[in-house]
């Protein structure tokens, strides 16, 4: 697969995709989150951008101090620039936060029909569903999604179809959300406040004593249940359409979408 049929699967052209790597130059880090969470290789970096190599690529993050190999972590059986089907990655796959990976079984205000609908209303059905395809999860295409996908020991293997998808995301989602409260996101706050700028550049760099105590903190949000959660299912309903249709309307090139904006809006409005 070339970097034009894997942007295709979410609706963006090579050209668009080129746009905002030049666009963000001088933010090599929004450069690397984008193609973390797209699933897009140095390999396809270095295509979309032109006249480089892979190498040059890394050697481009290197000087800025990001470390952009995990993006071509590979599959087993699969070819090199093949993204990984590992849905989470192991600091999280090896904790609590495993045991919130499940299906949504909530009704009303947070069914998936709910949630569907009010992404859908925003972004278009077509969007939607590129971004819940098949493809998104079933890393080695065999019709299932399971742990080998999801990078989770324990996962039961489900079909990997759109209706399962979508109900697997929201679900981890809303489990995620719920298990947060106000004590710990003002733990959160005061760890980030004391430690400031060394915390910053050691998240940077993905590694430091920090950066360590920074991940336990995060992780030791889901090993209890929220006492009470942070958002009301009303405010967690809107969080999750208004995110949602910020990244698929992004992927799907809209350009009445910010792919972070609208997520750190509904956060807020919390």
């Amino acid at each position: 697969m070339n970097a034009a049929e894997h942007l295709a699967k979410f609706g963006v052209t090579v050209a668009q995709a080129k746009e905002f790597i030049l666009a963000n130059l001088n933010n090599p880090r929004e450069i690397f989150n984008v193609a973390k969470q797209f699933g897009v290789t140095n390999a396809y970096l270095a295509e979309i951008y032109g006249g480089v190599t892979t190498q040059d690529v890394i050697s481009f993050f290197d000087s800025v101090k990001i470390d952009s190999r995990s993006l071509d972590t590979t599959t087993s059986g699969g070819t090199g620039g093949t993204p990984s089907s590992s849905a989470f990655p192991a600091e999280l796959a090896n904790s609590a936060f495993a045991n919130l990976v499940k299906l949504n079984t909530e009704t009303g205000i947070l069914s998936n029909a709910n949630l569907k609908n009010g992404i859908v209303s925003k972004t278009g059905l077509d969007a939607f569903n590129k971004i819940f395809s098949a493809s998104s999860v079933d890393g080695n295409g065999d019709g299932q999604i399971g742990s080998a996908d999801l990078g989770l020991a324990n996962f039961a293997n489900i079909a990997a179809t759109p209706d399962n998808i979508q109900s697997l995301y929201f679900g981890t989602l809303i489990n995620t959300y719920k298990s947060i409260d106000f004590q710990e996101v003002q733990q959160l706050g005061d760890f980030i406040d004391k430690n400031g700028q060394a915390l910053s550049s050691e998240v940077e760099k993905g590694q430091g004593a920090l950066f360590d105590q920074y991940i336990k903190l995060i992780i030791s949000v889901f090993e209890d249940p929220a006492a009470p959660p942070i958002f009301s299912d009303a405010q967690l309903a809107d969080l999750l359409i208004g995110s949602t249709a910020a990244i698929v309307g992004f992927a799907s090139g809209q350009a009445n979408f910010d792919l972070f904006g609208s997520f750190v809006d509904g956060f807020a409005a919390g």
